[in-house]
């Protein structure tokens, strides 16, 4: 029986979903350590040049676990605390890799401790979608949305799918407990997956993304998707140089 993902179920409390987190990050990078996180004086300098205070769930993350670029700059971009700004009336904290879109808190909610995330429409600048209900569920959902871009992985796959690829996947697979995510491309992005693998389905490009710790699980998961006749666009079956799964290979 395969193990289920710490952040499978989205803990209700953030004390909670930051123990969750730390988890996470343990299992497919390499653990949280004390210099992982941000310097409180350096969010009290942000909030001294923007003339705001940043919400408490702001500070925490960042605290916890700002300075890991692995897990949350491999592809897009945390913001450093020096480089938060204020645009359009959204405290912008995470760009994606070529400026396409920017996610932000609105500064109306910036006086919620746990306040709701917004992402830049793609088709349309400066208009803004809802993409979390708080900040540290868009935590959480941003480093199982990365894990793709690890080096870390076992093994991992991208390519285009079919509706066959995706009722296999919702079957087979546990659902994690995220709203549906607007980018990219407006395309309700979904999570699924376990422990040792995190599969991302695209609908409205028709995209599957899969990432795993074991070798065991990529095959299985290939195995599964074989009916569909999925062609990957990419994929690596090669044990990255340097890193040994801390999973169980069976």
């Amino acid at each position: 029986m395969t193990d289920p993902s710490p952040v499978l179920n989205l803990p209700k409390s953030r004390p909670e979903r930051w123990t969750a987190l730390r988890t996470l990050i343990g299992q497919w990078y390499k653990p949280l350590s004390d210099d992982d996180g941000a310097r409180r004086t350096d969010l009290d300098e942000a909030e001294h040049s923007l003339g705001i205070s940043l919400p408490i769930t702001l500070r925490e993350w960042y605290t916890l676990a700002g300075n890991r670029h692995d897990v949350w700059c491999a592809q897009d971009q945390l913001v450093r605390p020096e480089s938060l700004a204020v645009r359009d009336d959204v405290l912008v904290f995470y760009i994606e890799n070529q400026g396409v879109v920017r996610w932000g808190i609105p500064v109306a909610s910036l006086g919620l401790d746990d306040p709701p995330v917004v992402v830049e429409s793609v088709d349309q600048a400066n208009h803004w979608i809802t993409e979390n209900r708080t900040l540290s569920e868009f935590a959480v959902q941003m480093a199982v949305f990365n894990i793709k871009w690890s080096s870390k992985n076992r093994c991992w796959a991208n390519g285009v799918g079919n509706s066959a690829a995706f009722d296999l996947i919702a079957a087979n697979y546990p659902h994690f407990a995220f709203p549906d995510w607007y980018w990219p491309c407006g395309s309700h992005t979904k999570f699924y997956g376990f422990g040792d693998i995190i599969i991302e389905t695209n609908h409205g490009t028709d995209w599957i993304w899969v990432a795993t710790r074991t070798e065991s699980s990529y095959q299985r998961f290939c195995s599964l998707l074989a009916p569909a006749g999925i062609q990957w666009e990419s994929s690596s079956d090669e044990w990255p140089a340097g890193w040994v799964s801390s999973g169980d290979d069976s």
